[in-house]
C-alpha cells in the first residue's frame, strides 16, 4: 500500500497498527504537500499528485472497516480513541483538512461519526472542529472556506453530497447528547448557531433547487437535515432566560452577545412566517402530491422519511408553543412571533388558498401504508383545533371540495375501524424504546376520538360535528342520523364506533373490544357519553342508538370482567352507566315510559335470564309483560355473559356493578435508597407531576428519569452501579406510584357512574315503576351493601369518602318512604273518625277496610324491617366512628344521614282539622296501638346509640363544639333529635359531666362580638348566624324535659344571654326588597331573637308557674334588654308581616308567663340593683294592655277575602294561593297575641300568693267602647296607653272582644263545619268546584288524573281546616277568660265598691272582707304609684255615684240576652267534648245573676 508492489503488499500484515501508521503517513505526506491554506480547495482540481485513485478506494474500504467496528463494539471504540501511539482522531481530522476527494473526506467523517458515540469522545470531537474549522465558524480575513465551499463549488458542480451527508451525520451523531455550552469560547460568541445557519441556509433552504445525479439523494439530504433540527426542537426545554441577552466579551471583537440555544432558534423560525417554514409546508405538498400519484418512484422511502420530518416539526413546534409564547411575555423581550395555528391557516402561494391544513390532513387518508405520517398529520390537527375560533375556519376548508371531504371522512371512519389488537407496554415506559407499526395503528385510533373529544363542545359547526355525520348547514341538533348509505348518509366515525362496541354484543363474552382493543373502547365509550350529554347532539345520538337498542344490549353485560386486572375495565363500565343515565333521564322526561321501564327491570333485576321468554326475536320489547313486579325481573333476548352473582347468591344488577368496585388497595412501598436523599427524591417526584387529560396529577417519569441521569452523569465506576440501582428503584416506584393513583381514580369514576345511576332511578324515573315495598327493600339493600364495603379494615380513604354524600341520598329517600305524608296521615286518621261516627260503615270511597289502609300507612314497615333499622344504624355509626377527623366533609354527610334516619322514627302529629273532640274510644285506642310502632323504633335506637358508649358521644359533642361550620351545625341538630329520644337522659349527662354544656353556653359571649358583626348591611359570611341559631334549638330541645332546663339554669344558660349585647341592637324595619341575603331585621329576628324567646318559653313551660327561680331567671333577660322588648311591644309597624307578628307573638308569650308571679317580685326587690326592674315590668304590662284595642276583632266589620285582607298586609308581591296561605297564618297569630294579652290579664287579676283572696283590677269602671260598631271611634281613648300613659282600658273593651269574638267564632264554626263536609266528600266534587279551590300557581290541570285532583284538594282542604279549628281553640279561649274578667270587674263595681261623696273619687281595696271606700287621693295618681311601686292591689279610675249608675245602664245594654244566649249556643256546639265543658255556662249564670240583682 502506498506505493508498494504487488509481492510486497501480499507479504505485509494486516493490522490495526498498520492501518492507522498508514493513515498517519497519509496525514503527513499531505500535510506537507499541501498548498497554502488561502488556496487549498480551490487548487484541490489540479493538486493531487499525493494520492491515486486506487489508494482513495483501499483507504475508503479501510475507513469502512474501521466504522464498522467502532459502531458495532463499544469496547473497541474507547480504546481505539484512546490510543495515544495512533491519535486516531487526530488523525482523521487532519486528512479531513487535507485536500483530497470528498468522498474520502465523507468516510472519514462517517469514521468520526462512529467514534462520538461515546460521549467523552463526542466532547473531544466537538472541540477539534471548531479549532479545524472544517466548517468555518470564525470569520477570516482571507475569506470563507471549509465543508460550506466544497458543497458550493464542488459537490453541487458534481451533483452529488457526499461529504454534506457525511459531515450532517456526524453533527447528528453530536447532538445525541447535550451540546457543550462553552462551543467555541474564547474565538467567537459560544454557542451553536453558526452549524445551525449553515444546516438551515446552506443546506435547507436551497435541497430541492440543486442538481442530483441520483433523484433519491436530494430527499436524503433533506431528511438528514430534518432529523438533525427535529432531535433540536424535540430536546428544547423553554426557559424564561433564553429570551434575553447575554453578554461576552471575544478577545479581539469586543462584547458580543451570546448564541441562543439551537431549539429556540428553531421555535422563532418555525413560529413565523420564514423561509424555514416556508420550505416545510412546500416539501410537505410535494410529498402529498407524489403520494396521490400511487406510483413508484426512485427515492419514494426517503420522500417518506422527509415527509415524516416536516410533520414531526410542526408537531413539536404546536406542543412548545403555548410555553414559548408564556415565557415570552413574561420575560417582556422584544421578539415578534405568531402561533402556528394562524400561520397554517395562511395563504398558500402556490394555489392562493389556505390549504396547509388541507395537506396535512390528506396524510390521514393514506394511513393505511404511512401510519407514522397519519398519526403526526392527527396530533397537528388536535394542536390546531384547540382554540376554538378556528373550528369554523377548519370545517369550511375540509367541506369545500366535497370529493377530499368524502375521502377524509372514510379516512377518519376506515381508522378507526382496524382490526390491529391492541399490546400491554411494559411498565418501564420511562425508557425510550421505538414503537412499533402495530403500536402506532392503535395510537392512531385512539387520538383520532381524542381529537373529536377535545372539539365536540367547540361552537358549531366544528371539526367532530363533521367527522361524525352532523349537519353543518342547519342546527345540530336537528341532525337525522341514519347507518350509512340510507338516505345517502356517509360513512362516519360515529359509525365506525358504534360498530366497534356492538361486535360480539351477541356472544356471551360480551363486546370483544373489550379485550382485543380495551384503550379504544374506554375512549369510544366516553365518546359516547360525551355525544349523549352535550346539548346540541344528545337528542339526534339518543335517537340513533335507541334505533339500535344499544345501551340495553350493553347494560345486559354488566359488569365487565377482565382477564388482565379487575380494575382495567372500570372505565369503560363508568362512561356507559353515565350514559345510560342520560338515556333514562332523557325517556323519563319525554314520558317514553316504555324505554324507561325496560331499562329499569334490567338494573333492578334479580335474575337478568328469567326474561328471554318476553323477548322478541327482533331484539324489540313486547310491552304486555313490561311490568315490575316479584315475577319479572329483567329482559334479554341472548343469556347474559356475567350473570348477577355475589358470593353466590344472586343479586341484582346495581349490586352486582358494586361489587365490582373494590375498596381497598396497598399504597406502593417507600423508597430504600443508597445514595440518593429520601427528602429531596419526594420533592423532584412532586415536581415532575403533571396532569392529564383527566386532570389526574401523575409524575412524569421519563422526566424524571432524564433529570436523574443529568444530575449522576459525572459518576463512574463502582458507585455508578449503585446509582443505576437507585435510579431503577425510583423510576419503578414512581411508575407505582402512578399505577396507585390512576387506579383509584378509575374506582371513584365506577362509583360515581354507580352512584349517579341510584339517584337517576329514584329522583327522574317515573315513580309508580318502583314504590312502596320494593323501594324500601332496594333502599335497605343498598345501604347494607355500601355500609359493608365501608366497613373494611382495609378500604382506602379515597374511596370511601365519595361513599358519604350517597348514605346521604340513600337515607333521604328511606326517609321519604317512611315518613307518612302529613296529608294522608291526617286524611286516614279524620276518616277513622268518620267511619266511628257512621256505626262503622267504610266511608272512604274506593278504599278497603280502614285498618287495612292504618296498617299500610302507619304501622306496616317500620315492624317488618325493624332489623334492618339497626343494621342500617350501626352501620352508619360504624362510619361515622371510623372517618378521620380531618374528613368533615364526610362527617357532615354522615350526620345528615342520621338525621334523615331518625326522623323516620318521628311520630307525624297530626292535623287538627275536625270541630268536635269527641272521639269513639275504639278507633282511638287502635290508633294508639297502631302509632305505638314509633315510640319502639324511637327507643331502640337510642339503645343503640347508648350502646356505644362514651366514645360516639365524644365524637359528636366534638364536633358540635369545634368542628367545621357545617358539621357544627348537623352535629348540633344531630345532638338535637337524640336528646329528645334518650329516655335514659345518658347524652344529657355526658353533655353535663363532661363540661360539653357547659362550653356551649360560655361561647356565648364569644359569639356575641361576631354576631353583632353580622347585623351590619354588608355582614361577613352568615356561618356565626346559623351556627348559634343550632345552639339555641339544642338548648331549647334540651329544655324541654325538667331535668334539662334544670341543667342548663345551673350552667347559667339565661346569665350569659343577659350579658350579650347583640339583642340591645335590634334594627330598624327596611321595606326594601329582600335578596339572597336576608335583611338585618330578617337575620335579628329569625336567627338570634326568635331561637332565644323560645328556648326561654321552653324553660318556663318544663318548670311550670309556679317556679320561682325559673321565672326570676328570664326576667333579668326580660330586664336586662327591656328597651327590645318595650320595642317590639309599641308594635309601631306601619304595615303588618308575618315575621313582626310573629315577634310580637313571642314577645308577648314570653312576657306574660314569667313576669306575674308575687315571688318573682320579691325576689327582684331584694336585690337593690334591680329596685327599678318592678317599674319596667310594669310598664312593659302596660304596652301589652295598650295591644288589647288593635287586634280586637271587629263584629261589625265587612266581610273580605284572604286575598283582600293579605294585600292590607303587605303582600301584593305573592302569588294569589301565598296570599291567602299567608294572611290565615297571619290571622292566627293575631289571635295568638291576643290570647297572650288576655291570659296576662286574668292572672294578673287573680295573683296567687299571701293575698290570693284578693284581685287587681285592670279596667276603669266604663262599658262605652261594649256597644261600639267598631273601636276605631275609641282610639283616643287607647293611643295614649302607647306613649306610656298610665290610664287604663276602660271595661268596655273586654265587652266588645266577648261579643266580636263570640260572633266570629260562631261565622267559623259554620264555615268549618261546610269545609268539613267537602273535604269528606271530595271524591264527589266535580271538577269546577275542585279548580275552586286552586287558583294560583298550582291550579288544577285537566291533563291531571282525578286521583290527583282529589289528592291536591283534600290536602287544600286539610290545610284550611287546620287552621280554622286553630281558630277556634283560640277564640274558645279569649272568650273564656274574656267572661272571666268582666265578672270580676262587674262583681268589684256592682258589689263590693260602694260610691261615696263626689269630693272623693279613689277606689281603693282595703283588707281582706272590708268594705272599700272612697279616699281623697286622685285614683289615676294611685294607679300610676301602684303600677310603677311594684304594690299588689291596682286601682282604677274614680267612681262616682253618677259612673256607677251609668255603668250599670251600660251593662244591662251591652251584655244582654242575645250575647248570652249566643254564648250558651257556643258550648252546646263546640266545648261539649272538652274537660271544661260548663265553664262558659256557669260564667253566664253568674253575669244573669249581677245583672239581674244590681242593675236594677
Amino acid at each position: 500500500m502506498n506505493g508498494a508492489s504487488a509481492a510486497g503488499s501480499q507479504l505485509s500484515t494486516v493490522s490495526w497498527d498498520h492501518f492507522f501508521m498508514s493513515l498517519n503517513q497519509y496525514f503527513i505526506n499531505l500535510r506537507q504537500e499541501a498548498p497554502p491554506t488561502a488556496e487549498r480547495i480551490q487548487a484541490y482540481h489540479y493538486y493531487r499528485c499525493g494520492i491515486t485513485p486506487q489508494e482513495v478506494d483501499g483507504l475508503r474500504a479501510v475507513l469502512q472497516l474501521i466504522t464498522l467496528v467502532v459502531k458495532k463494539d463499544e469496547n473497541a471504540r474507547i480504546a481505539l480513541s484512546e490510543n495515544q501511539q495512533w491519535l486516531p482522531l487526530v488523525v482523521l481530522f487532519g486528512l479531513v483538512s487535507c485536500s483530497i476527494p470528498p468522498k474520502l473526506k465523507a468516510e472519514l467523517l462517517c469514521t468520526l461519526a462512529a467514534f462520538a458515540r461515546t460521549p467523552e469522545t463526542g466532547a473531544t470531537l466537538w472541540q477539534s472542529m471548531e479549532m479545524s474549522q472544517i466548517l468555518q465558524t470564525v470569520s477570516t480575513a482571507r475569506g470563507s472556506g471549509g465543508i460550506q465551499v466544497e458543497l458550493e463549488e464542488i459537490e453541487a458542480r458534481n451533483e452529488e453530497y457526499p461529504l454534506t451527508l457525511a459531515f450532517m451525520e456526524l453533527i447528528s451523531v453530536l447532538t445525541e447528547n447535550p451540546i457543550p455550552a462553552g462551543l467555541g469560547i474564547r474565538i467567537r460568541a459560544p454557542g451553536f448557531q453558526p452549524y445551525i445557519d449553515f444546516l438551515k441556509d446552506s443546506v435547507f433552504l436551497k435541497f430541492t433547487s440543486r442538481a442530483y445525479k441520483k433523484p433519491e439523494e436530494k430527499w436524503e439530504v433533506g431528511a438528514a437535515v430534518l432529523e438533525i433540527f427535529h432531535k433540536l426542537l424535540s430536546a428544547y426545554e423553554v426557559i424564561g432566560e433564553d429570551f434575553l441577552d447575554k453578554p461576552y466579551e471575544v478577545q479581539g471583537e469586543g462584547i458580543l452577545a451570546a448564541n441562543k440555544p439551537p431549539g429556540f432558534v428553531l421555535m422563532v423560525h418555525m413560529m413565523n412566517e420564514s423561509g424555514m417554514l416556508k420550505m416545510i409546508l412546500f416539501v410537505l405538498e410535494e410529498a402529498i402530491q407524489a403520494f396521490e400519484k400511487y406510483v413508484p418512484f426512485p427515492g419514494k422511502s426517503a420522500l417518506e422519511k422527509v415527509a415524516l420530518l416536516c410533520l414531526k416539526m410542526i408537531e413539536a413546534a404546536l406542543e412548545k408553543q403555548h410555553e414559548f409564547l408564556d415565557a415570552l411575555r413574561q420575560s417582556g423581550a422584544s421578539l415578534i412571533v405568531t402561533q402556528m395555528d394562524r400561520l397554517l391557516l395562511g395563504i398558500n402561494p402556490r394555489t392562493g388558498r389556505p390549504d396547509y391544513l388541507v395537506n396535512i390532513a390528506k396524510y390521514v387518508a393514506h394511513a393505511a401504508y404511512l401510519p407514522k405520517h397519519a398519526l403526526s398529520a392527527l396530533h397537528i390537527l388536535i394542536g390546531v383545533c384547540q382554540s376554538p375560533l378556528v373550528q369554523t375556519k377548519i370545517v369550511g376548508l375540509f367541506t369545500a371540495d366535497e370529493k377530499f371531504s368524502q375521502d377524509l371522512l372514510h379516512g377518519f371512519a376506515m381508522c378507526l375501524e382496524s382490526d390491529e389488537p391492541e399490546k400491554v407496554e411494559a411498565k418501564e415506559d420511562y425508557l425510550d424504546i421505538d414503537v412499533s407499526l402495530s403500536q402506532v395503528r392503535n395510537r392512531l385510533r385512539e387520538d383520532i376520538v381524542w381529537l373529536l373529544l377535545s372539539t365536540i363542545d367547540h361552537p358549531a359547526p366544528n371539526l367532530a360535528h363533521f367527522l361524525l355525520g352532523f349537519e353543518l348547514r342547519k342546527p345540530v341538533d336537528k341532525t337525522n342520523l341514519q347507518d350509512p348509505g340510507v338516505l345517502g348518509c356517509p360513512r362516519t366515525c360515529l359509525h365506525s364506533l358504534v360498530t366497534l362496541l356492538s361486535r360480539g354484543l351477541d356472544s356471551q363474552a360480551g363486546p370483544t373490544c373489550l379485550y382485543l382493543m380495551p384503550k379504544l373502547a374506554e375512549l369510544a365509550y366516553h365518546m359516547v357519553y360525551v355525544l349523549s350529554t352535550n346539548s346540541q347532539t344528545y337528542g339526534p345520538t339518543l335517537r340513533y342508538l335507541r334505533m339500535h337498542d344499544f345501551f340495553y344490549r350493553q347494560c345486559q353485560h354488566l359488569p365487565f370482567q377482565s382477564q388482565l386486572s379487575e380494575d382495567s375495565l372500570l372505565m369503560h363500565q363508568s362512561w356507559l352507566l353515565k350514559s345510560v343515565v342520560v338515556e333514562l333521564r332523557v325517556t323519563s322526561v319525554n314520558r317514553q315510559r316504555s324505554h324507561a321501564q325496560r331499562m329499569m327491570n334490567l338494573l333492578l333485576s334479580e335474575s337478568p335470564d328469567t326474561q328471554s321468554k318476553f323477548a322478541q326475536m327482533d331484539g324489540g320489547f313486547d310491552p304486555d309483560y313490561v311490568t315490575f313486579g316479584d315475577d319479572y325481573s329483567g329482559a334479554s333476548h341472548l343469556r347474559s355473559a356475567n350473570p348477577a352473582f355475589v358470593d353466590g347468591q344472586v343479586c341484582r344488577k346495581l349490586s352486582s356493578i358494586l361489587s365490582s368496585v373494590d375498596f381497598s388497595f396497598g399504597y406502593p412501598g417507600a423508597l430504600e435508597l443508597e445514595v440518593f436523599s429520601k427528602a429531596a427524591v419526594e420533592l423532584l417526584m412532586e415536581n415532575c407531576e403533571q396532569r392529564n387529560e383527566q386532570g389526574l396529577a401523575l409524575c412524569n417519569v421519563k422526566l424524571l428519569h432524564r433529570i436523574l441521569l443529568r444530575e449522576c452523569s459525572g459518576m463512574t465506576g463502582a458507585q455508578s452501579a449503585i446509582i443505576a440501582r437507585d435510579i431503577q428503584q425510583i423510576c419503578s416506584n414512581a411508575v407505582e406510584r402512578n399505577a396507585y393513583k390512576e387506579t383509584i381514580y378509575r374506582r371513584r369514576q365506577a362509583f360515581d357512574a354507580w352512584r349517579q345511576t341510584i339517584e337517576i332511578l329514584l329522583t327522574a324515573c317515573p315513580l309508580d315503576l318502583l314504590d312502596g315495598e320494593r323501594r324500601q327493600k332496594l333502599l335497605f339493600e343498598l345501604l347494607q351493601d355500601l355500609l359493608d364495603k365501608v366497613s373494611k379494615s382495609d378500604a382506602v380513604s379515597e374511596l370511601t369518602s365519595p361513599v358519604a354524600g350517597v348514605i346521604l341520598t340513600l337515607m333521604a329517600h328511606l326517609t321519604q318512604c317512611f315518613v307518612t305524608p302529613q296529608s294522608a296521615y291526617d286524611q286516614l286518621t279524620d276518616h277513622a273518625q268518620y267511619v266511628s261516627m257512621l256505626d262503622g260503615q267504610n266511608a272512604l270511597p274506593g278504599s278497603h277496610d280502614i285498618s287495612t289502609i292504618l296498617g299500610e300507612v302507619v304501622t306496616g314497615s317500620r315492624t317488618q324491617y325493624a332489623s334492618s333499622f339497626q343494621v342500617v344504624l350501626r352501620g352508619l355509626l360504624d362510619h361515622v366512628m371510623r372517618s378521620s377527623s380531618s374528613a368533615q366533609r364526610v362527617r357532615a354527610y354522615l350526620y345528615g344521614a342520621l338525621l334523615y334516619y331518625l326522623e323516620i322514627a318521628r311520630k307525624p302529629k297530626p292535623l287538627e282539622i275536625s270541630a268536635s273532640a269527641s272521639v269513639e274510644r275504639s278507633v282511638a285506642s287502635r290508633l294508639a296501638n297502631r302509632e305505638s310502632e314509633y315510640e319502639r323504633l324511637a327507643k331502640e335506637n337510642a339503645d343503640t346509640l347508648n350502646s356505644y358508649g362514651q366514645n360516639l358521644m365524644d365524637i359528636i359533642c366534638r364536633d358540635a363544639c369545634d368542628g367545621h361550620d357545617v358539621g357544627r351545625m348537623l352535629a348540633l341538630a344531630c345532638l338535637d333529635v337524640i336528646l329528645t329520644d334518650d329516655y335514659r337522659q345518658a347524652w344529657l349527662n355526658h353533655l353535663s359531666s363532661k363540661g360539653y354544656l357547659q362550653h356551649i353556653i360560655e361561647m356565648f359571649l364569644k359569639d356575641d362580638a361576631q354576631l353583632q358583626a353580622l347585623l351590619l348591611p354588608q355582614p361577613e359570611p352568615l356561618r356565626a348566624l346559623y351556627i348559634f341559631q343550632s345552639k339555641i334549638c339544642m338548648l331549647t330541645k334540651t329544655a324541654a324535659t325538667l331535668h334539662g332546663a334544670r341543667i342548663l339554669l345551673e350552667c347559667g344558660v339565661m346569665s350569659r344571654l343577659v350579658e350579650c349585647s347583640v339583642f340591645d341592637l335590634r334594627p330598624e324595619p327596611d321595606r326594601a326588597m329582600e335578596g339572597f341575603i336576608p335583611s338585618v331585621l330578617t337575620r335579628y329576628r329569625q336567627q338570634i331573637l326568635f331561637p332565644v324567646l323560645r328556648l326561654c318559653l321552653s324553660l318556663l313551660t318544663s318548670f311550670g308557674s309556679g317556679n320561682q327561680f325559673a321565672a326570676s331567671q328570664v326576667l333579668k333577660f326580660i330586664v336586662a334588654h327591656a328597651d327590645v322588648f318595650m320595642s317590639i311591644l309599641r308594635d309601631r309597624h306601619s304595615v303588618l308581616t308575618l315575621e313582626s307578628l310573629q315577634e310580637l307573638q313571642l314577645t308577648t308569650a314570653v312576657v306574660c308567663r314569667a313576669a306575674v308571679d308575687d315571688g318573682v317580685e320579691e325576689f327582684l326587690l331584694s336585690d337593690a340593683v334591680h329596685t327599678e326592674s318592678l317599674g319596667t315590668i310594669r310598664r312593659l304590662q302596660r304596652q301589652m294592655f295598650a295591644l288589647l284595642p288593635k287586634y280586637c276583632p271587629s263584629e261589625k266589620q265587612p266581610k273580605r277575602t284572604p286575598e283582600q285582607a293579605a294585600g292590607g298586609l303587605g303582600l301584593d308581591a305573592r302569588s294569589e294561593e301565598e296570599r291567602a296561605d299567608l294572611a290565615v297564618q297571619m290571622q292566627i297569630i293575631t289571635e295568638e297575641i291576643l290570647a297572650n294579652v288576655i291570659t296576662l290579664c286574668r292572672t294578673l287579676i287573680a295573683k296567687p300568693g299571701a293575698k290570693s283572696k284578693e284581685a287587681q283590677i285592670l279596667f276603669e269602671p266604663s262599658l262605652a267602647e261594649g256597644m261600639a260598631r267598631n273601636l276605631r271611634g275609641f282610639e283616643d281613648l287607647t293611643g295614649n296607653l302607647g306613649n306610656n300613659s298610665s290610664r287604663p282600658l276602660n271595661l268596655g273593651v273586654i265587652v266588645y272582644l266577648l261579643s266580636a269574638s263570640a260572633h266570629l267564632f260562631m261565622t267559623t264554626l259554620e264555615s268549618h263545619k261546610q269545609l268539613y263536609h267537602k273535604y269528606l266528600n271530595v271524591a264527589d266534587m266535580s271538577t269546577e268546584v275542585l279548580k275552586e279551590f286552586y287558583v294560583g300557581e298550582k291550579r288544577i290541570s285537566d291533563k291531571m288524573s282525578m286521583q290527583q285532583r282529589n289528592q291536591m284538594v283534600s290536602q287544600r282542604l286539610g290545610f284550611i281546616l287546620h287552621f280554622k279549628s286553630k281558630e277556634l281553640q283560640l277564640l274558645s279561649y279569649v272568650i273564656e277568660n274574656c267572661m272571666l274578667i268582666l265578672w270580676h270587674h262587674l262583681e268589684f263595681f256592682l258589689v263590693s265598691c260602694k260610691p261615696l261623696d263626689a269630693k272623693t273619687s279613689l277606689l281603693r281595696r282595703y283588707a281582706t272582707n272590708q268594705m272599700r271606700k272612697l279616699n281623697d287621693a286622685s285614683m289615676q295618681e294611685a294607679a300610676f304609684d301602684a303600677m310603677e311601686t311594684g304594690g299588689v292591689d291596682s286601682c282604677v279610675g274614680g267612681l262616682s255615684q253618677d259612673q256607677l249608675m251609668q255603668l250599670k245602664r251600660e251593662a244591662v245594654a251591652c251584655i244582654n240576652e242575645t250575647l248570652l244566649k249566643r254564648l250558651e249556643e257556643m258550648e252546646k256546639c263546640y266545648t261539649s267534648g272538652r274537660t271544661r265543658f260548663g265553664f262558659v255556662t256557669a260564667m253566664v249564670r253568674r253575669l244573669r245573676r249581677l245583672l239581674r240583682l244590681h242593675t236594677l
